[in-house]
C-alpha cells in the first residue's frame, strides 16, 4: 500500500491493515484517524510502515478528537 499525501478517515469509517502489509509513505503523506485503525499483523507477518525516500520523512499518523483510537498488532 502506498500513500503520497494526507489520507483522512472520518468518524465511523476503519481502515483495516492486513497482516504481511508494507505501507510506504511519501514525503510528508499521514493519516488523520477520526475513525479507527486497525494495524493487523502477526509476529511471522508484522505489518511495517516505511518511509517511500528514507531521506525525506512521512508525516505520521494522527488521531483526532473524537477517534475510536487504534488496534496494532506486530506492526
Amino acid at each position: 500500500m502506498t500513500i503520497t499525501e494526507r489520507v483522512d478517515l472520518g468518524l465511523g469509517s476503519s481502515l483495516v491493515i492486513a497482516a504481511g502489509v508494507t505501507v510506504e509513505l511519501g514525503p510528508g503523506a499521514g493519516l488523520f484517524v477520526a475513525g479507527q485503525l486497525l494495524s493487523l499483523g502477526t509476529p511471522e507477518q508484522p505489518v511495517r510502515f516505511v518511509a517511500l525516500n528514507p531521506q525525506a520523512p512521512w508525516g505520521g499518523i494522527v488521531f483526532l478528537p473524537g477517534s475510536l483510537g487504534a488496534q496494532v498488532d506486530s506492526a
